[in-house]
């Protein structure tokens, strides 16, 4: 419960524009206030700017405008862009709304803006004609310079929202948002391109023990691996051996993209009849082999399980081997020559 509140209130409408315009609000009542009680505070502001020091009337004027007009354009800026995200997440994804209420953007922008209103209004009282005049103009020159930043800071905020809600950039901010959220809950260093240290690999979990084990590698496949290190420019000890371009390193290589642009084009280039629709993939190759090695290969069957990391024998006879046709007219013409055919004519081997 606790947790769920703490989290609402970090990515909330409430915690930081709340803290920005309170702060602003305490400024302004604090600059007003350190003026009159020390007037060489006020000394070094233009005279251009306020020819008398002692007129409250033009601060007034000048505060009450700005925080009208402050309050004027939250009002109408938000009501329209909230109108806005409304129809765009009916069309993409409620997390739009949901996305911008966390917007740190949107946030300092509604932050800055309500405290710029609450500056004004916290010095406006200082400016007054009774029981003598006082205009707290370096105050009032501070408003000036908060209303200049809010003007650019509402053309930023208007041209950030017209980015925010575009397509690319809302399936963007979701990934990033779903990335952190499984970092929070599940801590553990399991992002390899981070270049952590003892990380936990990224992996699924074996079916077996024995599925868990390292392969030997052949002096051919290291060849072919240390030729591929030369050519990757993902060459890091940490880095995956296939990467993806795409992600720039980030992910191995998607295996179903693997198979459609690289496996069974050259597959079918090697003559391998595949129709159309049928399933073909990496795990073929495991079929493949084994039955290369027990039939052709002359293999140990207990070699070929230890290369498949299967628990049982009988899973690497049964399942990733076949019979050969070759090896048996073989030996059906092994029994036949063993057989005494009493005086009748031995049949020939048929090819």
């Amino acid at each position: 419960m606790l947790r769920h509140a703490m989290y609402n209130l970090r990515g909330g409408f409430l915690v930081r524009p709340l803290t920005i315009a309170l702060a602003l609000g305490c400024a302004g009542a604090f600059l007003s206030w350190l003026e009159e009680e020390f007037p060489v505070a006020s000394a070094w502001v233009p005279a251009v700017l306020f020819p008398s020091h002692a007129d409250p009337q033009v601060a007034q004027v000048i505060l009450a405008g700005i925080a009208a007009s402050i309050m004027t354009v939250v009002s109408i800026v938000f009501a329209i862009l909230l109108m806005t995200l409304t129809l765009a997440s009916m069309q993409f994804s409620p997390r739009i709304i949901v996305s911008f209420s966390r917007d740190r953007v949107t946030q300092w922008t509604l932050g800055i803006f309500l405290g710029t209103f609450l500056y004004c209004m916290a010095a406006l009282p200082a400016a007054r004609s009774i029981p003598h005049p006082f205009a707290p103009v370096a105050t009032v020159l501070g408003a000036m310079v908060l209303a200049l930043i809010c003007v650019g800071l509402l053309l930023f905020f208007i041209h950030h929202i017209s980015q925010a809600i575009s397509v690319n950039h809302i399936v963007d901010r979701i990934a990033v948002e779903t990335e952190a959220m499984i970092d929070e809950i599940m801590p553990w260093p399991h992002l390899l391109n981070h270049h952590v240290e003892d990380a936990e690999p990224l992996r699924p979990k074996p079916k077996t023990e024995c599925s868990d084990a390292s392969v030997s590698m052949g002096e051919a496949l290291s060849k072919v691996l240390s030729a591929w290190r030369q050519q990757t420019p993902y060459c890091q000890p940490t880095d995956f051996v296939f990467a993806s371009f795409k992600s720039d390193g980030a992910v191995p290589l998607a295996m179903s993209g693997f198979v459609a642009d690289h496996l069974r084009p050259a597959a079918i280039a090697a003559g391998v009849e595949i129709e159309k629709g049928q399933r073909f993939g990496l795990h073929n190759l495991r079929h493949s082999i084994s039955h290369w090695l027990v039939n052709k290969g002359k293999v140990e069957p207990k070699t070929v399980q230890s290369m498949l990391r299967h628990s049982k024998i009988q899973t690497t006879l049964d399942l990733y081997t076949q019979g050969d046709s070759d090896e048996m007219s073989t030996a059906q013409q092994l029994f036949a020559d063993a057989v005494d055919w009493c005086g009748l004519e031995k049949p020939t081997q048929v090819m």
